[in-house]
């Protein structure tokens, strides 16, 4: 009776993957979501920051496709079995379901009570949205005089100053002016942690103790794809107004410079990975390979903290007298290389596991490459700082962060197995987090000429309206 009964359990399927039931809702969720939160929704969030009329019809869009996906994996989730107990996909997606709206709410309502004060407000009461109303005006630095502006910055400030910041659903500037200006940073950080659970969930993988090894791979995982995106954004002119670019000074002694948010990226990468690795073994002995990864989680915590103090005790002084704003310091590029390398000859049990290993380390290498490539080219010959520099090496650069990231979040030893069990290679992973990288970028850089575009119509159509008072 016993054997008969273990018999029935292991015929179970013990994932939504082998589960064959009601496999449309699950695929329409799926398809869903993905097309509203990484297709609508970096749309929205470029229109929103320009400003544009067209801000409020597309988050309507959003919200729209997003609730027939939810509706759809309510229906998946009623008609079959709970086969991942507390999973924290479920807690996530309902966090995002509740908080993405209500931003949405809180951009819609401040855009109608701007349109308000636009049209029956005198035409000088207009200000600097980051102004603190006392009188003053946008303070103008040195080099704003002498220097243009990159495309898209300065329409972006033209619209921040004459669209004043209304006191919104919070009744209280203050709280009203965090959420409107960081409502698009939480836009972009909710999604990911939804996907990853999502995809945790769906495939039955990182259960008990292999949740912190999953953790340990994630993290880092979208700490060298976010990387890679953010390089991707500085090659294509974002955050420019903060002198970003490879040859203009950043614009204060106290601006947040790109090598400090790089060193800050590395420093993360240290401080995640000291034990997050071991907690999967927890109450067991300390393994070489337990040790090797903690070695690797000081390399970059030292190194991290090192930059940020080097970045930070740089005097004003020392910046007047560099004469171009590129920051030659080999320590970022030297750490990613030399994890590259550790990583490609680390000691693995399957050979699946080996390969994807050194495909992963290879990227990073790479990564470095192109990066020491920028400096070579910048140091020997220095472009004119009247205009930012892209250099094509960065494109490089970004292509390799973000495919070996990727690459990386499947090398963990759950993902492995599973690739074993239904005997995928190791090309598998590459080709298709190659695929992917290729097209992310290609988006991204889409998205951001959708924002630059709105940018000039948003002038254009608040300058009519201002004319038409």
């Amino acid at each position: 009776m016993n054997m008969n009964i273990d018999r029935e359990v292991e015929n179970k399927p013990q994932t939504y993957v082998a589960l064959g039931e009601h496999s449309g809702s699950i695929l329409a969720h799926i398809n869903l979501e993905v097309i509203s939160w990484c297709f609508i929704l970096p749309i929205a969030v470029m229109l929103s920051i320009a400003h544009s009329r067209y801000t409020v019809p597309v988050q309507l869009v959003f919200l729209i496709i997003n609730a027939i996906a939810l509706l759809f994996g309510i229906i998946y989730n009623t008609s079959t079995p709970d086969l991942y107990e507390n999973n924290a996909h479920h807690k996530v997606g309902w966090i995002a379901t509740w908080v993405i709206p209500d931003y949405a709410r809180v951009d819609f309502s401040t855009r109608n009570m701007t349109d308000h004060q636009r049209l029956y407000s005198p035409l000088n009461e207009y200000r600097w949205s980051g102004d603190s109303g006392q009188g003053t005006v946008r303070p103008t630095t040195p080099e704003e005089e002498h220097f243009p502006k990159p495309d898209g910055e300065e329409g972006e400030e033209d619209i921040a100053m004459s669209t004043p910041l209304v006191r919104g659903l919070l009744r209280n500037r203050a709280l009203d002016k965090f959420f409107i200006l960081h409502q698009s940073n939480s836009q972009s950080g909710v999604k990911p942690s939804s996907s990853a659970t999502g995809i945790v969930t769906y495939s039955g993988i990182f259960r008990g103790f292999e949740i912190f090894s999953g953790l340990a791979h994630f993290i880092k995982d979208g700490i060298f794809f976010w990387y890679g995106l953010v390089i991707l954004g500085r090659y294509m002119g974002c955050w420019a107004y903060f002198r970003w670019s490879w040859n203009l000074k950043p614009a204060s002694s106290r601006a947040v410079t790109g090598e400090l948010v790089e060193s800050a990226l590395i420093f993360t990468y240290g401080s995640t990975n000291v034990f997050l690795e071991h907690l999967a073994g927890w109450g067991k002995a300390w393994t070489a390979q337990d040790l090797e990864h903690v070695s690797i989680s000081v390399v970059f915590f030292g190194a991290g903290l090192s930059i940020m103090g080097k970045t930070a005790a740089t005097t004003q002084q020392e910046e007047e007298q560099e004469t171009s704003g590129v920051s030659f310091n080999p320590m970022p590029l030297l750490t990613i290389f030399l994890l590259g390398i550790m990583m490609g000859g680390h000691k693995q049990e399957q050979m699946v596991s080996i390969m994807v290993y050194k495909q992963w380390g290879n990227l990073l290498s790479g990564a470095a490459m192109a990066r020491a490539m920028t400096y070579i080219t910048m140091y020997i010959k220095p472009l004119m700082p009247h205009l930012p520099a892209r250099p094509p090496s960065e494109l490089v650069g970004a292509f390799c962060l973000m495919s070996g990231g990727l690459i990386f979040m499947s090398s963990a030893k759950n993902i492995m197995d599973v690739m074993d069990r239904y005997d995928l290679d190791a090309m598998f992973t590459f080709n298709v987090a190659l695929g992917l990288s290729c097209f992310i970028m290609a988006y991204e850089i889409i998205v951001l000429v959708i924002k630059a575009w709105a940018v000039k119509e948003s002038l254009q159509y608040h300058a009519h309206s201002r004319s038409s008072v």
